[in-house]
């Protein structure tokens, strides 16, 4: 599974497929919040295997209908994501905020931190990734894959 919020979706319209590698790609998760929204020419959704969350009741696919004090809670989310569809392993791709609800819950075994040089406008503030004491990661590795550069985080066995 990979995952995005909304905002995401909608500004940046990623693919979210694997084009560049053999394989299948993986099913899509859209957090969309409260309320849908046209999806019409947005990638991810009309390549298929996709699932757009929404709290709102009575909708049709692709949406989901999701009971809205589950959505309101990503632990409680993700468990029934868990439990309705199998859902067990979430790539989150972005954006920030979805990515820093997920780091605030401590819902993460590995993060990929990429840094892009590059604005879009006038730019999305990145999640305030603080790690806590004692610390409870471990920076892997850091490289670069052409101007952007990577920070690799594993949590700590414990």
């Amino acid at each position: 599974w990979i995952a995005v919020g909304k905002q995401t979706l909608l500004t940046d319209r990623p693919q979210l497929d694997n084009r560049l590698f053999p394989g299948v790609s993986p099913e899509k998760l859209i957090f969309a919040g409260k309320q849908c929204f046209d999806t019409t020419g947005i990638p991810a959704v009309e390549t298929g295997n996709c699932m757009l969350l929404t709290a709102q009741p009575d909708v049709s696919f692709p949406w989901v209908s999701i009971p809205a004090d589950v959505l309101g809670n990503l632990r409680t989310t993700l468990e029934w994501l868990y439990r309705q569809h199998a859902c067990g392993s979430i790539l989150v791709e972005g954006g920030a905020r979805l990515l820093q609800a997920f780091w605030n819950e401590n819902l993460w075994d590995e993060c990929w931190r990429i840094e892009a040089p590059v604005l879009l406008g006038a730019g999305i503030p990145a999640p305030e990734m603080i790690l806590q004491e004692p610390m409870d990661s471990v920076l892997v590795h850091t490289g670069a894959f052409g101007k952007d550069i990577f920070r690799h985080f594993q949590k700590k066995c414990l």
